[in-house]
């Protein structure tokens, strides 16, 4: 097995990563206009059906899905666990593992044709520009295993579905029950945000140097888990604080619920995207961390406030 079958094994995994990335499944019609042009399509277990005349601005990927390509592909083909029929032109590589595949007469393959175990059938006047790869199966139970693969991939996408709309959850419930302390965490980066970057950002190594002191002196062993624990929580009560912000900055939400809620939305979609998306993500954790260090400070150097004069027996 050289280094393209590991590749392409490991698509499964990738796919999976990709699949929070990626736009939702996007409905072909083929009666559709054929000049319409679409982005790239992720599907487990769903059909895809790309009629002549249309053009895909993107990959294509069916993990387990029959995958019916007649037009114009401006990028690759994947196909995991079923079935492909291509008769278009595609831009980059065709990769079938553990699939049927069949190449129609006017299919024009502008990369490399790679298919792992299953069955290809490829018409005469079928081009193909790079170079042909057929792995040999895995044993006989190739496409049954890729089919496993497939149902796997599937269930730990909706676990992450699950997951996001968990964490969805989790900002609203923190916003309802602790508006306070959320809007103080918000204000504190409203009023000082160069003050919460540059702590946000000094925050974890000297927390990983205090670690390391601590690790030396022995006796201060037992006390590295409670410091990497209140780290950890600064940082996802700074990342709802920062959620919170852009909820009443930007989107005017009133209640810390709906802000954090909105903001939470708003922040996890901007992650999406590619390579950008993880740089706002790690600064708004960055800016969060500092602005609840500020805030822990604030409220602990706050002085009481001075008894209202009702608060004082009357004299006479």
């Amino acid at each position: 097995m050289n280094l393209k079958t590991l590749l392409l094994a490991g698509i499964l995994a990738a796919s999976s990563a990709l699949a929070s990335a990626a736009q939702p499944p996007k409905i072909i019609d083929m009666g559709a206009a054929s000049s319409r042009t679409w982005g790239g399509i992720l599907r487990f277990g769903q059909d895809i059906s790309i009629p002549p005349g249309a053009t895909v601005s993107g990959d294509i990927t069916g993990i387990g899905s029959e995958v019916s390509v007649e037009g114009r592909i401006q990028g690759s083909v994947n196909v995991i666990g079923g079935k492909a029929y291509v008769n278009s032109a595609v831009d980059g590589d065709l990769n079938a593992i553990g699939s049927e595949l069949i190449l129609g007469p006017q299919a024009w393959i502008g990369g490399e044709l790679y298919t792992l175990g299953g069955h290809v059938e490829q018409d005469p006047d079928a081009v193909v520009r790079g170079s042909t790869v057929n792995a040999p199966a895995m044993g006989g139970g190739t496409t049954a295993m890729m089919g496993l693969w497939a149902m796997l991939a599937w269930m730990f996408f909706w676990i992450k579905i699950l997951a996001a709309a968990g964490w969805l959850f989790l900002a609203a419930l923190a916003g309802f029950l602790f508006a306070s302390l959320l809007n103080k965490t918000s204000d504190a980066l409203q009023t000082s945000p160069g003050k919460s970057f540059l702590l946000g950002v000094a925050a974890w190594p000297l927390a990983g140097l205090v670690s390391i002191a601590l690790l030396v002196s022995l006796l201060g062993i037992p006390l590295i888990p409670p410091l990497v624990i209140s780290m950890s929580f600064l940082t996802l009560w700074g990342y709802l604080g920062v959620c919170n912000w852009v909820g009443r900055k930007y989107l005017h939400a009133q209640k810390a619920w709906l802000a954090c809620l909105l903001g939470a939305l708003v922040i996890n979609a901007l992650a999406l995207i590619p390579v950008a998306g993880k740089f706002i993500w790690f600064t708004a954790l960055l800016f969060g961390l500092g602005a609840s260090i500020t805030a822990v400070v604030s409220m602990s150097v706050e002085p009481p406030e001075p008894p209202h004069p009702a608060d004082f027996p009357a004299t006479f």
